[in-house]
């Protein structure tokens, strides 16, 4: 019920079945749905100077997530997004500012924050802490959340890039889901359905038989 296209909500019930992924994988393409990279460099960039706001991007770790955040970060910064003037640090060592996205990783009830919600910084004070509002809500109004030094310091970090546990329960209207080695058929399920218009899957290959076999493998 989540996809707009009622096509692409049959290929993620086949995908989350994972019988047949070479014909899953067909499915996806000829809904144009599959991008190659010639290499790890190419895919960051690629992803990194595209607009990104109301997107999740899947990825296999946490290192690699926090490579692509402290690539996207930069480019956002350069755009004018993220203002880069007065900054904290999160727990992955990489700079917050005003209009950074983050997630939080400790429920926090007297905070109003929970494990793995994602919030939009509005403002850093010069002690480090912030004031911030949830990134997916629907609500008309937000009311802002302020999060003490400690906390952004211990239990925050950057979330542009996440693996699939940090976008679990995420529905935004469009996904990239970066395909590797590490990444499970299960990470991909949930990568390749957060996207309510459109769910794309990025492939470093020479070509398409070549990421055919790298789906199947990993489906597997």
């Amino acid at each position: 019920h989540r996809f707009i296209d009622p096509e692409y909500a049959e290929v993620s019930v086949r995908m989350r079945n994972r019988r047949n992924p070479g014909e899953v994988f067909d499915q996806l393409r000829e809904l144009g749905l599959i991008r190659l990279h010639a290499d790890s460099d190419e895919l960051r960039e690629n992803l990194a100077t595209s607009r990104l706001d109301a997107k999740a991007i899947t990825v296999a770790s946490n290192d690699e997530a926090a490579r692509l955040n402290d690539r996207i970060r930069d480019e956002r910064t350069r755009a004018g997004v993220v203002d880069d003037t007065t900054t904290t640090t999160g727990n992955d060592g990489l700079s917050i500012g005003s209009g950074d996205i983050i997630q939080t990783r400790q429920n926090r009830t007297e905070l109003g924050v929970a494990n793995r919600q994602q919030w939009i910084v509005q403002h850093v004070e010069q002690d480090g802490s912030l004031w911030v509002w949830e990134a997916h809500s629907n609500r008309k109004r937000e009311n802002s959340i302020h999060l003490p030094a400690e906390y952004v310091r211990e239990h925050t970090h950057l979330s542009y890039a996440a693996t699939a546990y940090g976008v679990q329960g995420v529905t935004v209207p469009a996904s990239h889901t970066v395909l590797s080695e590490q990444m499970s058929g299960a990470a991909i399920y949930v990568g390749m359905t957060r996207g309510r218009e459109t769910n794309t899957l990025h492939i470093v290959a020479e070509d398409m038989a070549e990421a055919r076999q790298q789906f199947i493998e990993a489906m597997e």
